[in-house]
């Protein structure tokens, strides 16, 4: 089988795996992370394949891979997958030390909005609020390419929250902000960051349809 063939097939694998763990009942925070270990190791093996092989070098590190890498929070689709890397990509405009100009910081808030397909919307006003805590982070220090996809994942599934629980958002919460805690960003930029970030998961659970509830 060729490499992409094998890579495609652990996608599938993975995604199967995520359909059983929900059967089980784990929590789609759970599965959100245990997707992200998987398809992370899938990718990195067949980059290594790859590279074996005599073909394509694997990018270097810190170098961004292909959206298919990327698993959506609560709809792993093509759509979502490339605002997850379009999101990404402008998080990367942004340079420490550097004080964002509102072009950056307009264009970061229609990256964010782009990333609600489901349900409920948050207000433009949440929105903002949240582009302008992330800027602070951004300001402090440069993230790796890693980092920056993972923290799109988890603002991706918060953004897409209206049929998750409020304990699996705050979960979701708790884990981006422990990313930046771990990246060294400072404790009140990061508290800022996940309490405008929380801010929306809790607007969505308030006003999401009964049935949701």
């Amino acid at each position: 089988m060729e490499p992409i063939g094998k890579l495609m097939k652990n996608i599938l694998i993975i995604l199967a795996i995520s359909l059983a763990l929900t059967q089980r009942g784990w929590s789609q925070a759970g599965i959100l992370q245990h997707q992200i270990d998987r398809i992370k190791t899938a990718n990195d093996a067949h980059q290594s394949e790859i590279a074996g092989q005599g073909g394509t070098t694997p990018p270097a590190p810190g170098a961004p891979s292909f959206s298919l890498t990327q698993p959506a929070v609560t709809l792993v689709s093509p759509e979502q997958l490339k605002l997850i890397e379009e999101f990404m990509t402008t998080l990367t405009a942004f340079k420490p030390g550097t004080e964002a100009t509102p072009l950056q910081v307009s264009n970061l808030v229609g990256s964010i909005t782009s990333l609600s397909k489901i349900g409920v919307k948050p207000t433009k006003e949440l929105v903002s609020k949240l582009a302008t805590n992330l800027t602070a982070v951004l300001k402090e220090k440069a993230l790796s390419s890693k980092d920056l996809r993972t923290l799109g994942m988890y603002v991706s599934g918060v953004m897409n929250s209206s049929r998750l629980t409020p304990e699996n958002v705050n979960a979701i919460v708790t884990r981006a902000e422990t990313l930046l805690k771990t990246d060294g960003i400072s404790q009140a930029a990061t508290t800022a960051f996940s309490k405008s970030l929380g801010a929306i998961g809790t607007y969505i659970q308030n006003n999401k349809p009964n049935l949701f509830k």
